[in-house]
């Protein structure tokens, strides 16, 4: 298989379980430098929120959007260290993708007004609620396990730059 043909397979593959996972496990560094994880509403699987698709493309095909609190612990972990982990499965078909890069509090109106959802009213007053954040995560490069039909499972690892 040419590096090409693999590289649109991975991006494929990848893309669809981004796009089926729910829920989302997001791994930020603690103070002391102790991985953190915690479960997070995947804004971007098609199947749940189709109208964004527009808003993420304008964004970048591989930066991964979270809302959160600011008084979150993970805010603050993020300020101090932007470094993190997203991690995206589909546990029925033994798949899963491995995002590491980093994240920043994306704190634009526009970013807000157009991923805001009403059932968030449980958490905030509003998309005017100063505690309602959007986080950025930009991705650097993923691991995964490929199915090739040809070779079973392979391992990859591969910088977001050469996809």
């Amino acid at each position: 298989m040419s590096t090409s043909l693999k590289h649109l397979q991975i991006k494929s593959y990848t893309k669809e379980i981004i796009e089926s996972s729910w829920p989302v496990v997001l791994t930020t560094l603690s103070q002391d430098g102790l991985p953190m994880s915690r479960a997070m509403t995947n804004l971007h699987g098609t199947d749940r929120l189709p109208e964004h698709s527009k808003f993420f493309a304008e964004q970048g095909e591989w930066n991964i959007f979270f809302r959160t609190k600011r008084s979150s612990e993970k805010i603050k972990q993020i300020h101090q260290n932007p470094r993190a982990a997203v991690y995206f499965c589909i546990v029925s078909k033994m798949a899963g993708v491995d995002l590491t890069g980093r994240i920043e509090v994306f704190d634009d109106h526009y970013a807000k007004k157009i991923l805001w959802r009403n059932e968030w009213e449980c958490f905030f007053y509003g998309q005017n609620d100063p505690e309602y954040r959007l986080l950025k995560f930009h991705t650097e490069s993923l691991r995964m396990f490929l199915r090739l039909p040809e070779a079973g499972f392979e391992n990859v690892n591969i910088a977001i730059k050469d996809l």
